[in-house]
């Protein structure tokens, strides 16, 4: 169940951060051209239902991390698993 949430929450995070980024992508184009895609990109985002969603996912990923964290044994680990745990709390 905690690997399901840590990829739902990491699905709702990449959202975001792919919106947020063709926001600014939209901004090499000219900043009307990134003002009208605000209403598609980040406004979502800005909503009651969009603040708790990315609030509550990011809550859980990090969450999920630190849990992982806790329960190891030793902090060695390989590089991939260092890589990912590293890129869960960022």
């Amino acid at each position: 169940m905690l690997g399901r949430l840590r990829l739902y929450s990491g699905l709702v995070l990449f959202t975001y951060l792919v919106s947020h980024l063709a926001n600014h992508a939209l901004g090499v184009i000219s900043l009307e051209a990134m003002n009208a895609g605000l209403r598609f990109t980040i406004v979502p985002w800005r909503t009651l239902p969009g603040t708790v969603l990315l609030g509550g996912a990011a809550l859980v990923h990090v969450s999920v991390v630190l849990r992982s964290l806790y329960l190891r044994q030793t902090l060695r680990m390989p590089a991939w698993q260092l890589a990912q745990t590293a890129l869960g709390l960022l």
